[in-house]
């Protein structure tokens, strides 16, 4: 469908003290909750949002598929897809992925071409944060002299360690052209898992990052920051012992926690002390599924994390895997096919448009039922964002007041069951206030620029009917009532609407005199049939007229919002007529308003 007014949708969202504004309708009072946004209050920087990609087979899986670069640009591509800015890498132990030292004599750069692969295709959309962890130092640095099983990293060779991740470092940018920012010392150091993995203490950190680590970077003028945690619980118990050394403490610039046990909460030692606080890698290695519902769960996590734990980055475990369980975003079937799992696009509702450098800024997180709130800014361009998770079933309807900052519009981006990141028409902001609605398994993300011009609403009508009762008609036929019902919430907090009362052709008609344009919001279950308008200029000779409507908006409940306009209209009209006939049932269509230029 063709979009035309930037003013035709009815969006609406939120507030903090759950405030009222009432409207009076069939002598109720109706109560909108309210939302507030205060740019002047700031949280945490955000890093940024990424995958791991260049890790273990997984590289190579990519590497060998034959839609590699599509799925590369969902994943990286800013115009094209997600927009992830941050990609971690795993610093090759020699199996699956080799390693730089092989043994205690040799150094060899050699590049591994699916690993580079990705590195560089990653760049090349954009990506310039490039972290890096260990599973397991080479086996001959190892107490139990092989890669996988657990083992610790024997103390004889902790210097060389040490030397190991610097010349890792520096191999990548002199050899591969690629700047490893923060690197990890170990991936879960508490689990000897079957797979890649090295035993580290709370003790053994803080001995290694304070005397031979972080003097070795300095040494080597490197500016990578180190990061230690990464246990699989979300937790940094283990690094009780380095918060308590000041020297230690020092040594560190990122705490960094995985994601498959506990709850989001502040790690306030480090946030005390001025760290970064990032998730590096969660999933689900149980679930199968690819759904909406999926897809607004996994939005709820990512804005949990940012809200309640105030992580400045978020990295997801896989971006595209032959996994037929939940450890990717992508999941690969065969070397032609893939699945874009919803919460791809759930994830690029946040990567996509909060850039590195962003800050989280005040709002109200909770105003009402099963809708979550969080809001960022950028001071340099004057950028700001919005990201809105329904992950209830109703449709969620509240006001929004910005405070610390003008705002003249925003544009909507919208993934649920229908849409994939949708862009929908940009709608104003009035006095600094606006009313949104979030359907039922919604993410939303408005953006916007303080630097907007105000939009012209031009809104010279000159009859406004919001059928709350039939004063303003001309004439209908028999079979009409005004509905109140409001099943969940799917008519945005519009409790007067027509509809038949028989499953009949119906008609109500409007007299004006040079009627020019009309705009008519519509309601509509599932499929939107047997809608008409027609004109006549003496009320007796009546002319079907074509018409156009935006982007549906799902509400609730199966129900869809559209604006509804002509895309030409006769001259010298006076009448205009609103059909509603067909259709499975006689409330299948609602009438919420029409305006008439």
């Amino acid at each position: 469908m063709k979009n035309k007014k930037i003013n035709k949708i009815y969006l609406f969202v939120t507030f903090v003290f759950l405030l009222f504004i009432p409207n009076i309708v069939y002598g109720q009072e109706i109560q909108i909750p309210q939302a507030v946004l205060n740019a002047n209050y700031e949280y945490q920087e955000i890093d940024g949002f990424g995958v791991s990609q260049s890790a273990d087979i997984y590289s190579d899986q990519l590497y060998n598929h034959n839609k590699r670069e599509e799925i590369m640009d969902l994943l990286f591509s800013k115009d094209d897809g997600i927009g992830l800015s941050i990609l971690r890498s795993e610093v090759g132990s020699g199996l699956n992925m080799p390693t730089i030292h092989p043994d205690k004599d040799t150094w060899d750069y050699t590049p591994y071409i699916p690993e580079q692969w990705v590195l560089n295709g990653a760049k090349n959309r954009g990506v310039e944060t490039f972290m890096s962890t260990v599973w397991s130092p080479p086996a001959w640095m190892k107490t139990n002299n092989r890669i996988v099983r657990g083992g610790s990293l024997k103390k004889e060779y902790y210097q060389e360690y040490a030397d190991y991740l610097a010349n890792y470092i520096k191999g990548y940018r002199d050899n591969h052209n690629i700047e490893i920012n923060a690197i990890s010392i170990a991936n879960e150091p508490e689990y000897s898992a079957p797979w890649q993995s090295c035993l580290w203490s709370g003790e053994e950190f803080k001995i290694f990052v304070r005397d031979y680590l972080k003097p070795t970077f300095l040494k080597e003028n490197l500016d990578t920051k180190i990061i230690v945690g990464e246990e699989g619980s979300f937790t940094d118990k283990r690094l009780y012992q380095i918060y308590e050394d000041e020297k230690s403490l020092d040594s560190v610039d990122i705490v960094a926690s995985h994601y498959y046990r506990g709850n989001p909460h502040v790690f306030e030692n480090a946030q005390n002390a001025n760290k970064k606080i990032w998730v590096t890698e969660t999933s689900e290695t149980v679930l199968s599924k690819t759904d909406f519902k999926d897809g607004v769960k996994w939005s709820r996590y990512i804005h949990d994390f940012l809200t309640k734990a105030d992580v400045n980055a978020f990295i997801y475990w896989l971006g595209a895997a032959y996994k037929d369980n939940n450890e990717s975003l992508i999941r690969l079937i065969d070397q032609d096919t893939y699945i874009d799992a919803k919460r791809l696009y759930s994830m690029g509702n946040f990567s996509k448009y909060i850039r590195p450098g962003f800050k989280r800024i005040e709002v109200t997180e909770n105003p009402t039922g099963n809708l979550h709130m969080s809001a960022y800014k950028d001071d340099k361009s004057g950028e700001f964002v919005i990201v809105c998770v329904n992950d209830g079933q109703n449709n969620e309807t509240f006001d929004l007041e910005f405070e610390g900052i003008r705002i003249n519009s925003l544009n909507p981006h919208i993934t649920n069951d229908k849409y994939n990141l949708e862009d929908f028409e940009k709608v104003a902001v009035n006095d600094n206030k606006i009313r949104l609605s979030v359907s039922g398994y919604t993410t939303i993300t408005y953006t916007g620029n303080i630097n907007d011009e105000l939009i012209d609403n031009d809104e010279s009508y000159r009859l406004i009917d919001d059928l709350d009762n039939w004063d303003i008609i001309y004439s209908r036929s028999d079979n009409w009532l005004l509905d109140s019902n409001n099943p969940y919430n799917a008519f945005d907090h519009d409790y007067s609407r027509a509809i038949r009362s028989k499953n009949s052709k119906e008609e109500i008609v409007y007299k004006l005199d040079a009627i020019r344009d009309f705009e008519a919001k519509i309601y509509y279950f599932k499929n939107l049939e047997g809608l008409e308008f027609q004109v006549s200029i003496d009320g007796e000779n009546w002319q079907n007229i074509e018409y156009d409507y935006n982007l549906p908006r799902l509400t609730g409940g199966y129900w869809e919002s559209i604006d509804v306009y002509p895309t030409s209209m006769p001259d010298d009209i006076n009448y205009l007529k609103i059909i509603f006939e067909g259709g499975d049932t006689d409330w299948d269509k609602n009438l919420s308003s029409i305006k008439i230029y």
